[in-house]
């Protein structure tokens, strides 16, 4: 709250070189008291100093804009120090200034003594009422006790009102968000042009897909952005080596996907940043090293509020944009694991890009596709392909003997063996996997339990209340929970299992990949999978 003590009109007299007799100097004081008082009662909000002191704009010097104007402020100020009101009296000239003068903005120059200042007859019989409370001081000690109770209990009572106030307008803006869900629950979504059409041409665009991601997998222009940027980046970051991960190294990029890259400034790529502030720090540095003069980089966003800091920007010279992350290797190791997975078993590789481009289709707007991300489709396929014996369960693939590669808290390492190593058959009908999948996934009990790729098999979300229930696979989530100092801070660095659905990261166990996946849209993609799964199967 932003208050004007009115002891500052003290400076404003003698900046205007004036000098104010001693009366006048304890009126001034009184009104100090006064409005201070009326402060605490909340009886005036807000008062305004002025830029300059005009005795004759009484309403701008005192109280403008104000919501209320109180009238013993107002009582105060105009009879005891506005000089327009008082007629210039009692003002006596500083010491140096011209003998015998007084000046303000408005009134020009007067000779010859001033008479001392007449006090106004109301503030003669307040000072007069002062005198005869001296004698009554029990009772003035008394009346101040209750006032203070008074203004105690205002305060509460207006504390009160405002919490009652915000408790109300979150309740109707609950009541709006669940009346909307439920309409939204209520619809009967239809396949739109654009699916029907994916769905009726599946075979082409399996291949269309497969075609443009094993192309765009390794082009050269990705060796020339590392090269630049590690270039670039050097003089400020003498160790830094980047790193390309995502759908483009998988084999599921697009033309019109971006490139991914995990920048490694000062050996994080085995220990991770955990600092937000020190990610957000780098960020800064980094985009103003690539905001210098002839440097092929621009159009650059900082995204510091999410879960994995990043900057977005765009080469200028390979016509790209680039996602560059500065927090840890894993990423990067994910990308290897998928890449394994998609070559190990071709029909894995078929039906994700097949996926990839249906959900795409369903969505009304890019504000709801950019909530369930590219990486959760792809966990999903590779989880139904588990569940039907097409696909090793992860935990299979890590290093059990030696000791293995760690990125902070998770195993890293894993092997790569052949599908007959791992005595699985070759799959060669990615139609029937198609359907299977959208069946799986229309009637999967979400409430009930996690997907869970590292296990390859559905997982109670109840046992990561108690994680000693865990099977011995979860060795590594384990582990991360008991390092965990119990807090409601540290909570939040578990897998959360309260969201609409679970998909629990390979790697990263302790993250929810599906976390921003709300109801409405939980609903949408189950009702259509049914629908695409009828419509396939009878096509």
């Amino acid at each position: 709250m932003e208050l004007f003590y009115f002891s500052s009109i003290l400076e404003i007299f003698q900046e205007n070189a004036f000098q104010i007799d001693q009366t006048t100097v304890n009126y001034l004081m009184r009104i100090v008291k006064i409005v201070n008082d009326l402060v605490k009662k909340k009886e005036i909000v807000r008062v305004y100093q002025p830029q300059a002191f005009d005795p004759e704009d009484f309403e701008r010097f005192t109280l403008q804009r104000t919501l209320r104007c109180h009238p013993a402020i107002e009582m105060c100020l105009f009879s005891g120090c506005a000089p327009a009101a008082a007629g210039n009296q009692g003002i006596q000239p500083i010491p140096g200034t011209s003998k015998g003068t007084t000046t303000t903005k408005n009134n020009p120059p007067q000779k010859g003594k001033e008479a001392p200042r007449e006090l106004p007859k109301d503030l003669k019989e307040e000072e007069e009422e002062e005198g005869d409370t001296s004698s009554d001081d029990s009772s003035s000690g008394e009346s101040s006790e209750e006032e203070g109770n008074k203004k105690k209990q205002k305060k509460f009572d207006l504390k009160a009102k405002k919490k009652e106030l915000k408790e109300l307008k979150e309740l109707i803006k609950r009541k709006k968000r669940e009346r909307k869900t439920e309409k939204q629950l209520k619809q009967d979504f239809t396949l739109k042009k654009n699916t029907t059409m994916v769905l009726m041409m599946w075979d082409e665009t399996i291949n269309q897909n497969v075609a443009i991601g094993e192309k765009i997998m390794n082009l050269p222009i990705y060796k020339n952005i590392t090269d630049d940027l590690e270039k670039n980046l050097r003089p400020e970051f003498p160790d830094v080596k980047v790193y390309i991960f995502g759908s483009r190294k998988t084999g599921l990029g697009t033309y019109t996907g971006d490139l991914d890259l995990f920048i490694d400034v000062k050996n994080y790529y085995n220990f991770p940043l955990k600092d937000k502030e020190e990610s957000v720090r780098i960020i800064d540095k980094v985009r103003a090293v690539l905001s210098k003069p002839n440097v092929p980089w621009g159009r650059f966003v900082s995204i510091t509020h999410a879960r994995t800091p990043i900057l977005k920007c765009f080469n200028r010279e390979y016509k790209i944009s680039c996602d560059l992350s500065f927090c840890n290797g894993l990423s990067h190791i994910n990308t290897a694991l998928i890449r394994y997975l998609l070559t190990l078993q071709p029909d894995c590789h078929r039906v994700a890009c097949f996926i990839k481009a249906w959900y795409k289709s369903i969505f009304f707007s890019r504000q709801e596709a950019n909530k369930v991300s590219s990486y959760m489709i792809t966990l999903l396929v590779i989880f139904y392909m588990q569940t039907i014996k097409l696909l090793p369960p992860i935990y299979q693939l890590h290093n059990t003997t030696g000791k293995p590669l760690m990125i902070g808290d998770w195993q890293g390492d894993f092997a790569k063996p052949s599908l007959a190593e791992l005595n699985i058959r070759v799959s060669n009908n990615p139609k029937n996997i198609l359907v299977g999948f959208f069946q799986y996934y229309s009637s999967f009990d979400y409430k009930t339990y996690v997907i869970c790729p590292l296990l390859g098999y559905p997982i109670e979300r109840q046992l990561f209340d108690t994680p000693e229930l865990l099977p011995d696979e979860m060795i590594r989530y384990k582990e991360f929970v008991q390092k965990l100092t119990p807090c409601p801070e540290n909570s939040k660095e578990l897998l959360a299992t309260d969201t609409t659905i679970c998909v629990q990261d390979p790697l990263e166990l302790c993250h929810n990949v599906a976390k921003g996946v709300h109801l409405p849209l939980f609903v949408k993609f189950t009702k259509l999978c049914k629908k695409s799964g009828d419509y396939l199967m009878n096509f």
